[in-house]
């Protein structure tokens, strides 16, 4: 496996906002001789953190598991409070470029590359499902801006709306408090025909972002006639990442009860009903 840290900023030529993240983490299989033309998908892991940080255990271990079914897998770090919008999505975009722009030395299929995103990091894997056309990211991206659409997104537990069931924070900490710009971040409105194919899940009494959020996300994709799947589990708490060990705290401990309830079988299920849907877009990795 061969591993890289790119600042995305610099390798687009950007100037980069004070106080901003913007880099890609690389994890690439090693060329097989025995398959020298073989090229991969590619997901870029988008974590949560409510804009204010980012929940590194829904970063790396996701993307490994990724990795683990023959993916080339990416996480990004992007920028979050003070720095407000639209460097994020500006961020998501350039992160998708960089991997399509990149796919022949890194042996990946650049038609198949997808974003997955975990609460407010699926806030912002939405965001490139859906604004990778705004002019800051042309303007950011330039000639490489028709990079920037992902082909697909997986969206987790994700914060979608600044309306009635709004994670406020996290629209707070994006926006600055900015409410000029609720209505664009508010991307149940933003859905269009062009926008990536979705695979949505949930949980329906997520105490913290409301499961409605992925909920008005699936209903706009329907709407618009963009291609969907949708889970909605009956119950769960937020942050359950990959439902088992790995994620359920930060150093896998599973010691009090409370920790147990983020080991869910029953919801684990999830990854592999990702893995489907991305086939069933072409995303094949032993083609």
């Amino acid at each position: 496996m061969k591993t890289e840290k790119t600042d995305l900023y610099s390798y687009f030529g950007v100037e980069r906002p004070k106080g901003a993240n913007g880099y890609i983490n690389s994890y690439i299989h090693s060329f097989s001789v025995y398959y020298p033309t073989r090229v991969r998908p590619a997901i870029i892991v988008i974590a949560g953190g409510g804009y204010s940080g980012i929940c590194e255990r829904e970063g790396e271990p996701v993307a490994l598991a990724y990795f683990a079914k023959g993916f080339n897998v990416f996480t990004l770090e992007y920028s979050v409070a003070p720095v407000t919008y639209p460097a994020q999505l500006i961020e998501g975009c350039m992160a998708v470029a960089y991997v399509k722009d990149n796919a022949e030395s890194l042996g990946i299929d650049k038609n198949h590359v997808a974003v997955a995103g975990f609460s407010a990091g699926g806030h912002l894997a939405a965001m490139t499902a859906t604004l990778f056309a705004e002019k800051e990211v042309i303007g950011a991206l330039k000639n490489k801006s028709d990079l920037a659409r992902p082909d697909a997104v997986i969206l987790g537990y994700p914060v979608i709306t600044s309306g009635l069931h709004s994670h406020s924070e996290s629209i707070a900490n994006l926006t600055g408090g900015n409410k000029s710009l609720f209505e664009k971040v508010s991307l149940e409105k933003q859905v269009s025909k062009n926008s990536s194919p979705a695979f949505i899940w949930g949980t329906a009494d997520d105490g913290l972002v409301p499961g409605e959020n992925a909920m008005l996300y699936a209903s706009a994709c329907k709407d618009k006639g963009v291609f969907f799947e949708f889970h909605m589990f009956s119950s769960g708490p937020h942050g359950l990442g990959l439902c088992n060990k790995e994620t359920a705290t930060p150093n896998g401990r599973v010691a009090d009860s409370a920790v147990q309830d983020y080991i869910r079988p029953d919801i684990e299920i999830w990854f592999d009903m990702s893995l489907d849907f991305l086939n069933s877009l072409g995303f094949c990795v032993f083609d």
